[in-house]
């Protein structure tokens, strides 16, 4: 989703989004969500807001999956979520406007030169901001390292592969699974 950036009021405005599978499908980092299905479309809620030519993002996203758990290989439901916030600066530009009365981070001075691979800051071309690749970003961020059934997964066991969680395995009653993956 596109924003001009010139029709963003400088009081801000709220933009509701959703994608559907299709297009998570398309824009996922499948090295990243490897054997994931989506369940549900993504949703966000965006705030934006114009501070001269800069503008701040803040908003949420969410998904229901469907993953794999790393230790007893069983799929479960589960939900990715995510928070941001970014500052998004035209491309080139070096420093934040002069028109902010007061800087968007913490810490930030008029004359702090931004960078485009500073944490939170993002930039945008032709005055309008690329909601997408914001999205695309923080959902890959969103995802856990691993993705366990719950906390206290036994996995299984690693001689004849039986699933610990439903108690000791057939081949060596008793036996749990201690190696924590």
């Amino acid at each position: 989703m596109k924003i001009k950036v010139d029709r963003i009021p400088e009081e801000g405005m709220s933009v509701e989004i959703e994608k559907d599978v299709t297009w998570l499908k398309e824009h996922q980092d499948t090295t990243v969500l490897n054997g994931v299905r989506f369940l549900s479309p993504l949703a966000s809620k965006v705030f934006l807001q114009r501070r001269g030519r800069d503008v701040l993002v803040r908003g949420n996203l969410a998904v229901n999956i469907r993953a794999t758990c790393v230790r007893c290989l069983d799929e479960f439901p589960s939900r990715l979520s995510a928070k941001f916030d970014l500052l998004c600066v035209p491309r080139g530009a070096t420093q934040i406007t002069e028109e902010d009365d007061e800087p968007p981070r913490g810490g930030r001075s008029h004359d702090t030169e931004l960078r485009s691979d500073d944490p939170g800051v993002e930039t945008y071309s032709g005055g309008q901001l690329d909601l997408d690749p914001i999205l695309d970003e923080h959902l890959n961020l969103a995802v856990p390292m691993r993705f366990l059934c719950r906390e206290d997964c036994s996995g299984l066991c690693p001689r004849c592969g039986a699933s610990l969680n439903t108690g000791a395995c057939p081949c060596r009653t008793g036996v749990r699974n201690t190696a924590a993956v």
